[in-house]
């Protein structure tokens, strides 16, 4: 877990919309409107760029060693380069010498604004940020006024952006829903993978910028995509005993410790998790309108996941988690598989209503 603090944080992510969506969960109450880290309307053009001109630069790669008769050596590897940050030194991958940097506007926000269509409706920055000490980058641009509902649920579809400099991700565009009721994420086709596009820093990448361009056209298409697969989740009644049997799969408990007074600490960690989960379900505002249901389940699970899952790092551990998981996939993984054990306890009931 990143052991930046939630003051670095702050200085490196930005988030837009408040006006109409509200603050980040993240947010110091009182302070966001005047820390820099939040704004009314979209994150300004000049501060997106401002972030995301981070400099990189490519550095010989050199080992030292002991030698059998004692004496230091250095020896150079022509294999492999090092990417630094030239403004403070600070190393952040060795790679091959086939590694393609991928700068971060470039692979971000001139890609999201290289198929902006007016005609269509505006999309403007939603959240932007550095995370793993600068090197990951993402941009998060949603279509504004959209205005969209199914089932009570009002959400907004967002293109997201995002590569790295540390090796830990491929420049990666993918189309989602942020809720409005708990500022989640979520899969744009619930019933399926979302859409995702992904490019290797390999020196081929950068003829493949047109069929980015291409892929991220999808942002218009998520909306209507999001509200098909949560209607049809709506539709389909989950029961008390469909519930039980869902929690026993993703939250199960196992015999208790015969030797410990409380159970063992597996015993009363998985208890507590069974717990969560059920009150969430009967009483979480985020959670309860739509209790009863299949999307109900992955509402829940999501949510879970997103504000209740014990993260290290305190707050800061948090939100850096929260990124990482929407830019890596892992949120839109996490909702699939919690579909999938739904899908085990119901079958035909609910892969009928999906099909």
């Amino acid at each position: 877990m990143s052991k930046e603090t939630m003051e670095w944080l702050r200085s490196n992510i930005r988030v837009g919309y408040v006006g109409s969506d509200g603050p980040a969960w993240w947010a110091a109450s009182g302070e966001y409107m005047t820390d820099g880290s939040h704004f009314d309307g979209p994150v300004p053009t000049e501060e997106v760029e401002r972030l995301l001109s981070v400099e990189f630069a490519e550095a010989e790669m050199f080992a030292q060693y002991t030698d059998a008769d004692g004496n230091r050596q250095v020896i150079k590897d022509p294999s492999r380069k090092v990417i630094v940050t030239p403004d403070n030194g600070a190393v952040l991958g060795v790679f091959k010498q086939g590694y393609q940097v991928h700068g971060y506007k470039e692979w971000t926000a001139d890609q999201i604004a290289a198929i902006l269509d007016t005609s269509r409706g505006e999309l403007g920055t939603k959240s932007v940020g550095l995370l793993r000490n600068r090197g990951v980058a993402f941009m998060q641009a949603q279509l504004t006024g959209s205005g969209l509902e199914v089932g009570g649920f009002e959400f907004t579809p967002y293109i997201l952006a995002a590569t790295s400099v540390d090796g830990t991700l491929s420049s990666t565009y993918a189309t989602g829903v942020t809720a409005a009721v708990c500022d989640n994420t979520l899969a744009a086709a619930l019933s399926s993978a979302r859409t995702k596009f992904k490019v290797k820093h390999s020196r081929n990448s950068i003829g493949k910028l047109t069929e980015v361009r291409d892929a991220l056209g999808l942002v218009y298409q998520a909306g209507d995509e999001f509200a098909q697969a949560a209607a049809a989740l709506q539709s389909v009644d989950v029961t008390e005993a469909d519930f039980a049997a869902w929690l026993a799969l993703v939250a199960p408990v196992p015999a208790a410790d015969p030797k410990s007074s409380t159970g063992g600490a597996r015993y009363t960690n998985a208890v507590k998790l069974r717990e969560t989960y059920e009150a969430m379900w009967r009483h979480d505002a985020k959670v309860r309108p739509w209790a009863g249901t299949a999307f109900g389940v992955i509402q829940l699970s999501n949510t879970h996941n997103t504000w209740k899952r014990n993260v290290s790092g305190a707050d800061g551990g948090r939100m850096e988690r929260t990124y990482l998981n929407m830019v890596t996939g892992v949120t839109a993984k996490e909702d699939a598989q919690a579909l999938d054990a739904l899908a085990s306890v119901m079958g035909e009931r609910l892969t009928a209503a999906l099909a």
